[in-house]
């Protein structure tokens, strides 16, 4: 089929290239809770026989923990008095795993590899009263983000990609992101981590669903998106679905089990802008495009999500003013009615940048009031769009201006 939207080839982004022993460490991934408990799992490239691992975490203050483990078993461990990864404090901690060869014939232990990540603690949860951080409720205000630029699309610096999240968080008072629809700058992601911005992050595509080679491909784009950011503490929700398809039973079945066996610790979620589309995810998320510029800022859940027959799913929609586009998602909870979150499904910033500041304050507004509609009715809170660039400084008031 045909798509309206523009992807890009080539390398834009910094390359590396890295030499290793025969025996190496391939990935490295820690489920770390609020309470300071951990579990630190590893893989490993080649010989390693008679390997050992040797974990060290490192506070933000700059203490040191040190654990021992072997390589068929997770590290586990609890770190007392852990100061806890949130939206107001985002405290970061960092692990570094070295994998050891123990001497022989009075040689010392050699170091084959070692990696290092950031993290933190943090325990994130979707029940019938919204979501939950670290046992806080914490309604969602934020926006939808494209990283393509005016005139460079996606070939921009780490401190312009920085910058994006310093101006939703700081500028905006945004707490929450989605990004749309392809592999984020990792200097983002790393930025959302410092600055305690929460991340919706999607698989790569947008409304296509292609063959079987064409699924099998999409499937390891998931995997691959799910082992290269799941260190991440900003991001609590993955998306499973192309956004914007059309339902596929089979297919997403496949990447709601692959992500859920990478990363058990986070919800999985897909927008969809369908009624009654069939729910394979934790969490439900729609588009709806009915706002009219008045009146109540969210639909009937049920005539959206078909909550009448499936109790387990209580999602509610809200609607767009203008160009905004906005879907909302509905964490799906067994036995009870769940909450919703609210996620804008366009996004135009920041190729828009050539776009008359009149249009910009507009599309702002019309974010600002669909967010501040939409909160309050059961739902977790709001995450729109500026069509546009939301670096003026009237955005920031407009946005204000309607509570965000």
């Amino acid at each position: 089929g045909q798509l309206d939207a523009l992807t890009y080839g080539g390398i834009y982004r910094a390359v590396s290239l890295d030499i290793k022993e025969p025996a190496y460490l391939r990935d490295v991934f820690i489920e770390a809770k609020a309470e300071g408990d951990f579990r630190i799992y590893t893989a490993t490239v080649g010989e390693t026989v008679g390997c050992t691992l040797q974990a060290e975490i490192r506070s933000p203050a700059g203490s040191r923990a040190l654990y021992s483990g072997e390589l068929s078993l997770p590290i586990v461990g609890t770190l007392n008095g852990v100061h806890p990864w949130s939206v107001e404090h985002p405290f970061l901690y960092t692990l570094t795993v070295r994998l050891i060869r123990p001497g022989t014939s009075g040689l010392p232990d050699r170091v084959l590899d070692e990696k290092s990540t950031r993290f933190g603690f943090r325990t994130i949860q979707f029940v019938a009263g919204g979501f939950y951080l670290n046992g806080q409720r914490v309604e969602l205000r934020g926006l939808n983000r494209h990283q393509s630029y005016a005139y460079q699309g996606y070939a921009m610096p780490d401190s312009i990609q920085q910058l994006d999240a310093q101006l939703l968080k700081k500028q905006l008072g945004c707490n929450a992101v989605r990004t749309s629809h392809y592999p984020q700058s990792p200097a983002f992601l790393d930025a959302c981590d410092e600055l305690g911005l929460l991340v919706f992050v999607e698989m790569p595509g947008w409304q296509h669903i292609g063959d079987e080679a064409w699924q099998a491909q999409a499937l390891q784009n998931c995997r691959e998106m799910v082992c290269q950011c799941r260190n991440h503490p900003s991001i609590f929700l993955w998306g499973a679905r192309i956004s914007g398809s059309s339902d596929n039973e089979a297919f997403y079945k496949r990447t709601n089990e692959a992500i859920h066996r990478l990363d058990p610790t986070r919800p999985t979620a897909g927008s969809r802008s369908t009624r009654k589309s069939q729910l394979l995810e934790d969490v439900y998320a729609y588009d709806d495009y009915s706002y009219a510029g008045r009146g109540a800022g969210c639909e009937n859940r049920a005539a959206v999500t078909g909550a009448a027959e499936d109790s387990r799913c209580a999602g509610i929609a809200a609607r767009n003013f203008g160009r905004i586009s906005y879907c909302v998602n509905s964490a799906r909870v067994e036995g009870g009615e769940a909450a919703g979150i609210g996620c804008e499904n366009g996004g135009y910033y920041p190729s828009g940048l050539y776009l008359a500041e009149r249009a910009v304050i507009e599309g702002c507004e019309n974010s600002g009031e669909i967010i501040g509609k939409a909160g309050g009715r059961a739902t977790a809170g709001g995450v729109a769009v500026t069509v546009n660039n939301y670096t003026l400084k009237n955005c920031k008031i407009k946005m204000n201006q309607h509570g965000l």
